[in-house]
């Protein structure tokens, strides 16, 4: 019996494990790898779920992170579920709200300012819990290792370069703005570091021309590419023949993306440059540059004032034309209801129809298309509004929209009209003390005895001649016969003479003083030149409606498209600014409908001493589009900046302090759950809803300067931080994870005719102990220019960066350099009845990568020689020849390229441009390229614009076809 009942215990024992045993093995989970060397807290969640049985069952889950050294670090709970029958692809928005626990306070940092963990190799599991008994049903367990990069940075070209452009200081030497054609152009970037062991980056090389008033971007997220490179290893390109020509006048932004096998681990920042050359300017972006940033080239800015919307203030003018021929002669502007200067109607507008016989090779431009450009303005009380209208066949619905509609208060138009007031009243004043002053000499001169004597028998004699013989004329005659009179009449009017000069100059100097730009309504009114109305606008720094750029400051809202309004007034003291709208479109797939709403309010003029507060909150949203199951890249997202700005002017302005700071909170997937913790600040609760992908970070920045205008003296130096975890997608340039400190030297001596330009750089990332080893990045530049009369300019450059991580481990421990030389120099002259101009250039660039004992190295060097002819009649010659050569490692390619153009000038009207480039890659291409233009002024409002070229192009290497090809375009151009 005992034995019967021993087996029936034991039979039940079985059934039971038997039982417990199916239902753990009903309940399935796995874990879905995260990208390369990344992971972040809300990957926890995200897995597959599997149930097999027929019943649903309450569950809840526990995600652990165990580091290899440190043991587990952090583990995050969810809420209770119920799991239905079968497979179910989770996301975190069900499973929340989250607690989360960090094993200590680094970690617990790490993860509140970037949303993810720490460089290190882990295992991340997951468990499946019964919610009835904390019985474990699944779990699943994946290794990863997370390298948390720095950044790319891009060397060259700098930003806002204007490339073979002739500095300002030169003009005087060398009778050229530019060498009117594109030189060979090195782009070169430092790689993301630290690059882990075994692992080969690649990079694409972005550039997309900027269009209209285009921020750059906006350009590359609205335009079709003009260039895009096949992936390469190496970290420089040089511009390809075979690629379509970067052509002079316009404006280019382009960017660089690294890749880990085909997933796109980061992409850089966007920069922008100019090919000099042609009076057709593009309207050119001028970023405010970081704190050191400099003109380190010397490159002189041959655009006129701005002349755009004030909502459009960051761009320079556009205008139209050729060098040979002003293509809108003065057409008068349309006075609509015939009282001069109550209400004028003027702009201008250009048509523009490009086609081509073939597809250019790396580029996105279709074979044909066109884009119109209207920008009218209308005056009322010489108050100046207007609109800018760009419409092109180029925009693409998987695209940003390239269109933009803007209606505008025009400030700079009437900052213009203000300054030219004030300027015709320092003539006017000038040409009055003149008057008096050159009255005071014939005067003074009359002061000689001999001369009254002589003064006083001339005038006898002019009055004894004429037929007036009235008793007036002989009292006259009489007075005249007494020499102490006539001495103290010319002494009295001395005297009045010499009062009234110097009255004038006294109101000159006066007037000369209040010619302050930053102060210009306070002098204007002053002097009595500006109106009421024009006043109350003067207040008005910006005011968009349509597509504008808002600009408040490097940390916050920095040039990014907002499709709404964009508002700043400032009367007095006061400050208050607005914008909002939409920053982006949704395309399925590809893009979130994207808001925008961004304040300032403050204290203080904005170009003078203030001080600011600024919020900016950007919000995706979930419902705008369709996004498939397999991207998994896409996800809403949401950004909230609180930041303040100052600056404070002394001495006259020759010293200036300037400050900012700013905390964010950045969501990197609205579609997580809500994640609550006693580590966020309550503030920032009130403005955004924390999800586990929630980060939150803060940034500053200083800076003083001294500016002594009289000594050509210029000397500052800054300092900023940015968080690892700090983020303004208003800002997306921002460099994060860094500290630097940077200085800039300014100095002419020679009565200007020799100027020295440096910067100083250098900065550091791993600010939170967040990654195995620091980099160190250094960088410096010397720009010193000889620019005497009557012999050749001379300029000469250097810049060379350095960068190195601390890294203990000597496979991982890496050194990169890249640097940059060049010497310019440059006359003009007259020879055989030919005005001559004759310039030589030397740049050379070399880079030697290193990590561990495997090292890249890079060179290359050009020289070019550019002769240009200026005959007595209508005709200009233009030559240029470049020879460069290129090494990476072993393999060298040399490059010689020979270009000559020409212009005449037909007549009034008309004149014509004919020109051809030679381009040979030694072994590899050949092109040989042949243009030829006219310009035309039809009349008074409307001039044409033509220009085709035809090239061939021809493959050496037999590795490719070789082809021909034509383009032509045709531009028409409106002025009233």
């Amino acid at each position: 019996m005992k034995q019967n009942t021993a087996i029936i215990k034991l039979l039940g024992l079985i059934i039971f494990l038997i039982s417990n045993s199916n239902v753990f093995a009903q309940v399935t989970v796995h874990l879905q790898q995260p990208p390369p060397y990344q992971f972040k807290v809300e990957q926890f969640w995200k897995f597959v779920l599997i149930n097999s049985s027929d019943k649903p069952v309450n569950v809840y889950l526990i995600g652990t992170a165990t580091e290899s050294l440190q043991g587990k670090i952090i583990e995050a709970t969810s809420s209770i579920i119920t799991l239905q029958k079968g497979i179910k692809a989770v996301s975190g928005r069900e499973l929340g709200p989250f607690t989360i626990s960090e094993s200590n306070s680094r970690y617990k940092n790490i993860i509140l300012n970037t949303g993810g963990l720490p460089s290190g190799s882990y295992n991340i599991c997951i468990e499946v819990l019964d919610a009835a008994n904390g019985k474990q049903l699944a779990t699943d367990c994946i290794s990863v290792t997370v390298e948390n990069f720095n950044r790319m940075e891009l060397t060259s070209p700098f930003d806002g370069e204007v490339i073979g452009n002739i500095s300002e200081e030169a003009t005087e030497n060398l009778k050229l703005k530019s060498i009117n054609k594109t030189p060979p152009i090195i782009f070169s970037w430092l790689p993301p570091v630290p690059v882990p062991p075994d692992v080969r980056i690649s990079y694409r090389l972005k550039i997309v021309e900027i269009l209209g008033y285009q921020s750059v971007y906006s350009a590359m997220a609205s335009n079709p590419m003009y260039y895009q490179s096949p992936r390469i290893s190496a970290t420089v390109l040089r511009y390809p023949i075979a690629a379509m020509r970067l052509m002079p006048g316009r404006k280019y932004a382009w960017s660089v993306e690294a890749f880990v096998d085909d997933f796109k681990i980061q992409e850089s920042e966007i920069r922008s440059f100019e090919i000099a050359g042609s009076d057709e300017k593009l309207a050119k972006y001028s970023r405010h540059h970081y704190a050191g940033s400099i003109n380190r080239y010397g490159d002189g800015d041959f655009n006129s004032p701005s002349g755009l919307p004030s909502g459009l203030s960051s761009y320079s003018n556009k205008s139209f034309g050729t060098s040979s021929l002003n293509l809108f002669r003065s057409a008068a502007p349309i006075d609509l209801f015939g009282s001069p200067g109550t209400v004028v109607f003027s702009g201008d507008a250009k048509f523009t129809q490009i086609s081509s016989s073939k597809p250019a090779q790396f580029s996105q431009l279709p074979l044909s298309y066109q884009t119109f450009e209207i920008n009218p303005r209308l005056s009322i009380y010489d108050i100046p509004f207007g609109m800018n209208v760009y419409l092109s066949s180029l925009n693409n619905s998987n695209r940003q929209s390239l269109n933009s509609v803007s209606f505008i208060l025009d400030l700079d138009r009437l900052k213009s009209n203000i300054k030219d007031r004030i300027s015709n009243k320092i003539q006017e004043t000038q040409s009055s003390a003149n008057l008096y002053l050159e009255k005071l000499k014939d005067l003074k001169a009359l002061s000689d005895p001999a001369k009254i004597k002589d003064f006083i028998s001339e005038k006898k004699k002019e009055i004894q001649s004429s037929a007036d013989s009235s008793l007036d004329k002989l009292k006259e005659i009489q007075a005249l016969s007494d020499p102490a009179k006539i001495k103290d009449l010319i002494s009295e009017k001395i005297k009045r003479a010499q009062a009234s000069a110097d009255s004038s100059l006294g109101k000159l100097k006066e007037i000369e003083a209040l010619n302050d730009p930053n102060k210009l309504a306070e002098n204007a009114g002053q002097l009595g030149l500006i109106s009421s109305a024009e006043k109350f606008f003067m207040n008005i720094k910006t005011f968009g409606i349509g597509r504008t750029y808002p600009d408040y400051s490097e940390l916050t809202v920095s040039g990014v498209p907002v499709n709404g309004l964009n508002l700043e007034y400032n009367p007095g003291i006061f400050y208050f600014a607005v914008a909002a709208g939409n920053n982006s479109d949704g395309i399925d797939n590809i893009s979130f409908k994207r808001s925008f709403v961004a304040g300032r309010i403050g204290l203080g003029e904005k170009e003078n001493t203030h001080f600011f507060f600024t919020l900016l909150k950007m919000k995706d949203d979930l419902n705008s589009i369709q996004v498939s199951s397999s991207n998994s890249f896409l996800t809403p997202q949401e950004n909230v900046v609180f930041g303040s700005e100052g600056k404070v002017n002394l001495f006259k302005n020759a010293i200036e302090i300037n400050g900012e700071a700013a905390v964010s909170g950045f969501t990197s997937n609205l579609n997580d759950a809500d994640f609550v913790s006693e580590s966020i600040p309550g503030f920032i609760n009130n403005l955004l809803t924390p999800k586990l992908s929630t980060s939150f970070d803060y940034a500053w920045k200083g800076k003083i300067a001294f500016n002594h205008e009289s000594s050509a003296t210029f000397l500052s130096l800054g300092a900023k931080r940015i968080g690892p975890g700090f983020m303004s997608l208003a800002a997306p340039n921002l460099r994060q994870d860094q500290f630097q400190i940077d200085a800039n030297f300014d100095q002419k001596f020679a009565d200007r005719k020799i100027t020295l330009k440096t910067f100083f750089r250098i900065y550091n990332d791993n600010l939170i102990n967040w990654k195995l080893s620091t980099t160190t990045t250094t960088s410096y530049g010397i720009n010193l220019g000889f620019y005497f009369p009557n012999i050749p300019f001379v300029q000469i450059n250097y810049s060379p960066y350095s960068q190195s991580n601390d890294n203990v481990i000597a496979a991982q421990k890496m050194k990169n350099t890249f640097n940059m030389f060049s010497l310019m120099t440059g006359y003009s002259y007259q020879f055989l009845g030919l005005y001559v101009s004759t310039m030589l250039s030397f740049n050379e660039q070399w880079q030697n990568s290193q990590v561990g004992i495997n090292s890249t190295k890079f060179s290359n060097t050009s020289f070019m020689l550019n002769q240009s002819l200026n005959f007595e009649f209508p005709l200009t010659l233009s030559s240029t020849l470049s020879l460069s050569q290129s090494k990476i490692l072993s393999i060298s390619s040399n490059i010689t390229e020979f270009d000559l153009n020409g212009s005449y000038q037909l007549s009034e009207n008309i004149s014509a441009n004919l020109g051809g480039t030679i381009s040979n890659e030694e072994n590899l291409t050949k092109r040989v390229l042949v243009s030829l233009g006219s310009n035309i002024i039809v009349s008074k409002l409307l001039s044409v614009q033509l220009q085709g070229n035809i090239s061939s192009y021809k493959d050496l290497s037999g590795t490719a076809s070789s082809y021909n090809d034509a383009m032509f375009q045709l531009s028409a151009l409106l002025h009233w």
